[in-house]
C-alpha cells in the first residue's frame, strides 16, 4: 500500500503490468490521512494523453481516498482502465469535472473497449464534466464480465451518468444520480448489451432537464439467468417529446419490479412512464407508473411482456397505456392485453415529485412477493406475503 501525503499534485500517472500482480496481493493507492480532499491528483491533459491515471494492463491495483480535478476543457478524462487491466477497485474517490466541458472527452472512470473484468467502482463523489462513468466491454458475443457500479453520488455531468455496453454480470446498484439542468438528452443509467447476469437495483435519478430520461437497458438472459431492475426511484421534471422514465429495449428474460416512476411538468403526450419495446420473458410487476406530463403510464410494443401484474398505472392525460392501440383507463387497458388484473389506478401522491416515498393506504399491501427481493430501496425489510407496490415499503 503507497501511501500519499497530503498535498495538490500535478502529475499523470500510468501503470502497466508488473511483476507479482495478484488477487493475493493488491496494490493500493490511498491517502495517508483516509480524506480523499487531502490529497489532489489534477493535470492539464492533451489528445494523445487524456488522463490523470492510466491503468493499461495493470491488474488488482486500488486508488482511494483522493480527488481528481482535470483543468483542460477539452480533455478532462480522470481515471481510464484499458489493456484488459483486472481486478481494479476505484472507492472513496472525488471526481470533480472541468465545468461545461467539451463533448465527451471528460469522463471521470471510463474503460476502453477491451474486457476489464471484474472491476468495482464504489462510494464515489461525481460533479461536471460530461460523464461520471463510460464502461465498455470488447463486444456482444464477448463481453466485459462482473463490472460492479454501486453507492456513487453523481451530480451535474452534462451527459449521461453511467453509461455500460457489453457486459455479462453487470451490478448498477445503490447510485444517487442528479442530472444536470441544460438542454442535452441523456440518461441517467444506460446499459447496453448486458448478458447472463444483470442486476439494476436501489438507484435514485432525478432531474429538472426536460430533455433527460431515467433507465435505458437492453438486455438478453435466459430462464436461469433471469436480468433483474428493481427498487429504483426515477424522478424526472420532464415534457419533451420522446421522454421516457424507463425503457426496456429489445431485452429477454427481464423482471422489472417495485419500481416508482415520477413524470412530472408541463404537458406532453409522447412522454413515457414505462416504454417496453419487442424483447421477450418480460415481467412487470409492482411499480408505480406515474404521468403527471399528461403522457402514457406504460407504452409497450410486440408480444415481449409475458407478465404484467400489481402494478399502479396513473396519468393525467388521456391515454393511460399503448399495447396496439391506446386504452383510456384501466380497464380498457385490461380488456385490451389481458393483463394486470390485480393492478390500480390510482394518484400514488408522492411525498413530493422528487421525492417517492408514499404512504397512501391503497398501495400498502397491494403488490405481490418477488422471489429474490427481499428490501425496499431503504433497505427495509419487505412484507414476505404482501408488500407494498412501489420502491419504498412503508
Amino acid at each position: 500500500t503507497f501511501k500519499v501525503q497530503s498535498g495538490t499534485y500535478n502529475e499523470q500517472i500510468s501503470i502497466g503490468s508488473f511483476s507479482g500482480e495478484s488477487k493475493t496481493r493488491p496494490v493500493t493507492f490511498e491517502s495517508l490521512s483516509g480524506d480523499s480532499t487531502d490529497v489532489i491528483l489534477t493535470h492539464k491533459n492533451t489528445f494523445n494523453k487524456n488522463y490523470i491515471v492510466q491503468l493499461t494492463g495493470a491488474d488488482y491495483v486500488t486508488f482511494q481516498n483522493m480527488t481528481f480535478k482535470p483543468t483542460d476543457y477539452y480533455y478532462g478524462h480522470c481515471i481510464d482502465v484499458s489493456g484488459e487491466s483486472k481486478g481494479i477497485n476505484i472507492r472513496n474517490n472525488q471526481f470533480l469535472g472541468y465545468t461545461n466541458p467539451y463533448y465527451y472527452y471528460s469522463v471521470g472512470v471510463l474503460s476502453s473497449t477491451d474486457n476489464d473484468d471484474s472491476c468495482t467502482i464504489e462510494n464515489n463523489y461525481f460533479t461536471q464534466g460530461n460523464q461520471a462513468i463510460q464502461w465498455y466491454g470488447l463486444g456482444s458475443t464477448n463481453p466485459e464480465k462482473g463490472t460492479i457500479i454501486r453507492n456513487n453520488t453523481i451530480s451535474n455531468g452534462s451527459r449521461t451518468a453511467v453509461y455500460v455496453q457489453n457486459q455479462e454480470n453487470l451490478q448498477v446498484i445503490s447510485n444517487t444520480i442528479d442530472l444536470k439542468n441544460n438542454n442535452a438528452s441523456k440518461v441517467g443509467i444506460q446499459v447496453v448489451n448486458a448478458k447472463n447476469g444483470l442486476d439494476v437495483s436501489c438507484n435514485n435519478i432525478k432531474s429538472n432537464a426536460i430533455y433527460d430520461n431515467g433507465i435505458y437497458v437492453h438486455y438478453t438472459g435466459t430462464s436461469s439467468m433471469v436480468g433483474s431492475v428493481a427498487n429504483n426511484f426515477i424522478a424526472l421534471n420532464s415534457n419533451a417529446s420522446g421522454r421516457y422514465g424507463m425503457y426496456l429495449n429489445s431485452s429477454d428474460y427481464l423482471t422489472c419490479a417495485f419500481n416508482s416512476i415520477n413524470l412530472y411538468g408541463g404537458s406532453n403526450t409522447s412522454t413515457y412512464a414505462l416504454r417496453n419495446y419487442y424483447g421477450s420473458n418480460i415481467k412487470l410487476l409492482n411499480n408505480i407508473l406515474c404521468n403527471r406530463s399528461n403522457g402514457y403510464s406504460i407504452y409497450t410494443q410486440g408480444t415481449g411482456v409475458v407478465q404484467s401484474n400489481y402494478n399502479d398505472l396513473f396519468t393525467t392525460g388521456t391515454n393511460l397505456g399503448f399495447n396496439g392501440s391506446n386504452s383510456t383507463s384501466l380497464s380498457a387497458w385490461k380488456t385490451a392485453t389481458g393483463r394486470d388484473a390485480n393492478s390500480l389506478s390510482i394518484d400514488p401522491l408522492f411525498t413530493a415529485n422528487d421525492n417517492l416515498h408514499v404512504y397512501i393506504s391503497s398501495l400498502d399491501s397491494a403488490a405481490t412477493p418477488v422471489s429474490g427481493i427481499t428490501q425496499d430501496i431503504d433497505k427495509d425489510t419487505r412484507n414476505t406475503t404482501h408488500p407494498d407496490i412501489g420502491a419504498d415499503e412503508f
